[in-house]
């Protein structure tokens, strides 16, 4: 029994490690051909074998996937990409008074409230004692006031009997006295009147339709370093998108243009809308939670935040992560192969060719059949001469026929493995994301949930975007799923 254990055994580890030789293309490598002759239509997962294999020569030309390149909307880099959230169209916020106390508060967060309703009260008992001694210092005044003027009755009478430098300076100094003592009870009406108005508001009431963001406990007790809104209320209904671009990309978007919204889990779904607002004049030198998506060239740099208004919200929920970009037709679908015009090349006979990657992988003038134009985006269509399975680069000067091609992705390289696991970097937010909260209930872990997130994107995008420190407190909270390009987590 202990022999027929150990033979099993021993058979799971040298299948285990053949399954592993073979997904990495070493079967392939160290034993061409092996497989093709045991399995009818193998493929070899050994990019050597393959026949598509990098260059690392000095002169190399980068090429890029027709599949890509000519695929516009789906993210590739074609079109700016930014990332944005789905917020409310206002958030109001309710803060503490000068020295204040709070009495009670009405609300909690993730409560939703309605225009009228209570959110808290100040404690008004030493605003009660204030208005009282305000009172008093009034009617102090006004007795005063009685007693100057019969003063100075008195002193007008004297004036006009013996009109000496001594009666003149007495009778001015009285009116003097009688004018302060006026400006001194109007000052003392004004602080009655709004000390009366204190008390009579000391509650605070609810402006809009809305679900609490927060409340802030440590800014009604006072603590030190507390600072910001007591209370912040999200308005609930339409809804708008923010997000931002760097100093690099800023110029590519203008206030008044069209874009569209792509949803994070599903890319044929899109909302339609337009910039309202690009503030320039508030951006920040970190990166921002909505930051621009793709190749990250502006690290350091400054991020401006813009908002987008929708012509319809349905389907999106309030704290939604979303990918913008700018309208451009991309949504329109065209059958056949498309390619930018600035791709295409011609010859002084008319003949329109590429530069493109040979099953030698080197670079070759390959003609091609022009169709269709389309003026607005500058594109052609290609009725011949390629395919989505070539690689192309744009046409220069430099280029000649012969020289050596890098593979501008992973398919020249063999299999690259992410980065992240999902210990570490996958996030789950439900529904309370809205108000800033996570949560860990996992009757909400349902497939359609999860968004795909790019192995290329760089942990502080990551960070960024879902705006926490993913650290080993945070575990509780974490829920993940995996697959062989990136990694999937809870929108």
């Amino acid at each position: 029994m202990r022999k027929t254990v150990t033979f099993f055994l021993i058979l799971a580890i040298l299948c285990g490690g053949f399954y592993f030789c073979l997904q990495k293309g070493y079967v392939d490598r160290f034993f061409p051909g092996m497989m093709e002759k045991v399995i009818p239509g193998y493929k070899s997962n050994d990019p050597a074998q393959a026949g598509r294999v990098s260059s690392d020569d000095a002169n190399a030309v980068y090429v890029d996937s027709i599949e890509v390149i000519a695929t516009l909307g789906s993210g590739t880099g074609q079109i700016p990409r930014f990332a944005g959230t789905v917020e409310p169209q206002e958030t109001r916020e309710y803060k503490i008074e000068g020295e204040r106390k709070v009495e009670k508060c009405y609300v909690k967060e993730g409560d939703i409230v309605k225009a009228g309703q209570r959110l808290f009260t100040y404690d008004t008992a030493d605003d009660e004692a204030k208005l009282e001694q305000a009172r008093i210092d009034l009617e102090r005044l006004q007795n005063t006031q009685d007693t100057s003027e019969a003063k100075r009755v008195e002193l007008e009478k004297q004036k006009a009997a013996a009109n000496t430098p001594e009666k003149q300076l007495a009778v001015l100094t009285a009116e003097n006295e009688l004018k302060q003592n006026e400006l001194d009870q109007k000052s003392k009406q004004k602080e009655i009147n709004a000390l009366e108005e204190q008390i009579q508001n000391a509650t605070v009431k609810c402006e809009l339709d809305g679900v609490v963001k927060s409340v802030n406990d440590a800014v009604a007790a006072g603590d030190m370093g507390a600072e910001g809104a007591y209370i912040s209320i999200l308005k609930l209904g339409t809804y708008r998108i923010k997000a931002s671009a760097n100093e690099q990309n800023i110029k590519e978007i203008y206030s008044g243009e069209d874009v569209l919204i792509f949803s994070r889990v599903d890319n044929s779904t899109f909302w339609r809308g337009s910039i309202t607002q690009i503030k320039t004049d508030q951006g920040n030198g970190e990166n921002s939670e909505n930051s621009y998506y793709g190749t990250d060239s502006s690290a350091g740099s400054t991020n401006y935040p813009f908002y987008v208004d929708l012509e319809d919200s349905d389907g999106l929920m309030l704290g939604q992560h979303v990918y913008l970009e700018q309208d451009l037709g991309q949504e329109n679908a065209k059958s056949g192969l498309w390619l930018d015009d600035y791709y295409i090349a011609e010859e002084n006979d008319g003949t329109h060719y590429v530069w493109a990657a040979s099953t030698e992988n080197k670079l070759e003038k390959r003609v091609v059949e022009l169709g269709d134009a389309d003026e607005t985006l500058k594109q052609h269509k290609i009725v011949s001469g390629l395919t989505t399975d070539d690689y192309i680069c744009q046409p220069n000067s430099s280029l000649e026929e012969g020289l050596p091609v890098h593979y501008n992705d992973a398919s020249g390289e063999g299999e690259t493995e992410s980065i992240y696991n999902w210990e570490d970097d996958a996030a789950y937010l439900g529904a309370g994301a809205a108000a800033g909260l996570s949560m860990d209930d996992e009757e909400f872990m349902d497939e359609s949930e999860w968004e795909f997130w790019d192995e290329y994107e760089t942990e502080p995008d990551f960070m960024d975007v879902y705006g926490t420190d993913l650290d080993v407190e945070d575990q509780e909270e974490i829920h993940y799923e995996t697959d062989a390009e990136g990694f999937y987590i809870m929108r």
